[in-house]
């Protein structure tokens, strides 16, 4: 009987995960924080952060240049080339490219 009620709690709490994470990535991408650059650009105006790291981009479109708003993207882990094309499209933001902050 034991395990049956730890079984059916268990299912219960994980069919709630997916609920949580929905809202807290609602309660982020509402405070200018993005993981998607999609939806970040659908947005430019309230993204301030914007994490893409270790999804093998080696470029960003031009559209990047619309989130003049943005504050931080962080890059760690993708193979970006041109990226002193990157810091003039975004003056105002910090690129972090590498765990060090490069």
């Amino acid at each position: 009987m034991s395990k049956r009620i730890d079984a059916l709690i268990f299912t219960r709490a994980a069919a709630c995960i997916p609920i949580f994470l929905c809202l807290f990535t609602e309660l982020r991408a509402e405070e200018g924080f993005y993981w998607n650059l999609a939806e970040a650009l659908q947005n430019p105006s309230k993204v301030r952060a914007l994490g893409l790291a270790h999804q093998a981009l080696m470029s960003l479109p031009k559209e990047i240049g619309q989130l003049q708003n943005l504050q931080e993207l962080n890059l760690i882990g993708n193979q970006i080339e041109r990226k002193k094309n990157l810091h003039k499209a975004l003056p105002k933001c910090k690129i972090i490219f590498e765990e060090n902050h490069e």
